[in-house]
């Protein structure tokens, strides 16, 4: 069987897809580098993102009350994942090297 070397790199294995690698998005060796999505864009403010989380919330309750999956669990944790990131302060100062 043959497999990708970028496949093999960032996939998360034999594990669940909730232990999928995070990607910065460039070269931290660049002097202009910032990790990518780390922020919110200019046009979503604070409101609008936690409408989002508050939607997005609904939405999973509705799909997780007609299926239960690896697939969607994963999406789930996924998802709570990059909003903690996008929120905390402590994760964008953490990739100012």
């Amino acid at each position: 069987m043959h497999t990708d070397a970028a496949e093999s790199v960032c996939g998360s294995g034999y594990l669940s897809n909730a232990f999928g690698p995070f990607s910065l998005g460039g070269d931290p060796a660049n002097t202009t580098f910032s990790v990518r999505d780390l922020s919110l864009s200019p046009e979503v403010d604070q409101q609008r993102f936690e409408q989002r989380q508050t939607i997005l919330a609904a939405v999973d309750a509705h799909f997780s009350s007609l299926e239960k999956s690896d697939a969607l669990d994963a999406m789930d944790a996924f998802y709570q994942h990059a909003y903690s990131l996008i929120s905390s302060q402590k994760a964008r100062r953490g990739f100012q090297i």
